[in-house]
């Protein structure tokens, strides 16, 4: 969170970053469920398991906010605690 604090304030380029806080949410819900799914015969065998399962989670978590934001919007705001992307008339 820190790290995401000073990356905005000193990296101009890395606002456009703030646009998947949404996913963080996610992040935050679901990576414990799935790595509870990967056997841990599969984390004991290799050193390097943890290198490359972790962030291809964390990849797929945000890549399922994608999926979501573009073809299901109005599902966001119930499940990955993300504002509505927009408001219906009131006429």
């Amino acid at each position: 969170m820190a790290l995401g604090i000073w990356l905005e304030k000193k990296i101009p380029v890395a606002r456009k970053l703030s646009n998947y806080a949404p996913a963080c949410f996610l992040i935050f819900v679901l990576h414990y469920p799935l790595i509870m799914l990967i056997p841990s015969h599969i984390w004991k065998q290799s050193f390097f398991a943890p290198f490359v399962l972790i962030p291809a989670i964390i990849f797929l978590i945000v890549a399922l906010y994608l999926f979501l934001r573009k073809f299901f919007p109005a599902c966001l705001p119930y499940v990955a605690n993300d504002r509505i992307t927009h408001v219906p008339n009131k006429n």
